[in-house]
């Protein structure tokens, strides 16, 4: 996964991921949560956009500046949903591995916490 472009507005960046999508391109938005502020660029950033093939970042870059580009590695709409899904599935099984590694921690500390108040 490849960096096309930061956005101010998650609005913004959501629009630009469904036109590169329209056009084959994968893309994956993340927005942040408090607004970064980045001193390279000078200003704030309240999403990104991906792309999810690296070699589709040229096409993505493209696009964005000339809606007229012919995108080179053009994927259906088929394929671009089953990358899409396979995604969230992985961010669930994340979440779910953190869920799990929490509730382990908390059993480790209540069994602690129940032998020291035993004794």
């Amino acid at each position: 996964m490849k960096l096309v472009s930061d956005f101010t507005s998650l609005v913004d960046a959501e629009i630009a991921s469904h036109a590169l999508e329209a056009k084959g391109i994968a893309t994956f938005v993340s927005s942040r949560r408090s607004v970064l502020v980045s001193m390279s660029r000078g200003g704030a950033s309240a999403a990104s956009l991906w792309v999810v093939l690296d070699e589709q970042l040229h096409d993505a870059q493209q696009l964005l500046v000339n809606p007229g580009h012919e995108v080179q590695l053009q994927l259906s709409r088929e394929e671009i949903e089953e990358i899409s899904s396979s995604m969230h599935s992985n961010d669930m099984s994340g979440a779910l591995r953190f869920l799990f590694r929490l509730a382990g921690v908390v059993a480790v500390f209540a069994l602690v916490v129940y032998f020291v108040t035993k004794t």
